[in-house]
């Protein structure tokens, strides 16, 4: 998805992707525009006539990922598996150990910081700001919640509505 797009980038913006790498991405691995110009001058133009190359040191640059690198699929799902697994754990523990009532307000609250811990955490990967993915993932937790308990009370109405005509 996201190397389409930056492919579809360099085919129609071409000299706009060239002045992000000139004036962003340059300073990133070192290479200052004003104290190397030489150096900064012949990446640009080698780049500039390289559409392969510029595709793959954008997206080294951007998104930190290589064609070269291999992923294992059975790898990725596993560990998804046991991300997943982990991240139930705060809703999850506290009905075992407390009553309910406590059960809830601690699943709330370790909840909420899970999410939060993990919005966060997920920046060392998007390089994003930290505050505002963490509170996008509990916004996006919250709607999906939020959308659980509406469907979960409809569904109860509709059981309950043809439970007493029957």
């Amino acid at each position: 998805g996201e190397i389409s797009l930056e492919r579809r980038h360099i085919q129609y913006y071409r000299e706009s992707e060239l002045d992000e790498l000139r004036v962003h991405l340059l300073k990133v691995i070192g290479i200052s525009c004003q104290e190397q110009r030489e150096l900064s001058e012949r990446l640009l133009d080698y780049y500039k006539h390289n559409g392969d190359a510029l595709l793959k040191v954008m997206t080294a640059l951007e998104f930190g990922v290589l064609d070269e690198e291999v992923r294992s699929p059975v790898k990725a799902g596993l560990f998804s598996c046991i991300l997943f697994s982990a991240g139930a754990l705060p809703s999850v523990l506290p009905f075992i150990f407390l009553e309910p009532i406590e059960g809830l307000i601690t699943a709330a609250i370790a909840t909420t910081v899970a999410l939060f811990a993990v919005g966060a955490i997920k920046t060392w990967a998007t390089r994003g700001d930290w505050k505002s993915a963490a509170i996008e993932n509990l916004v996006i937790a919250g709607v999906g919640g939020g959308f659980a308990y509406f469907v979960g009370v409809c569904f109860d109405m509709i059981l309950h509505s043809e439970s007493s005509l029957g």
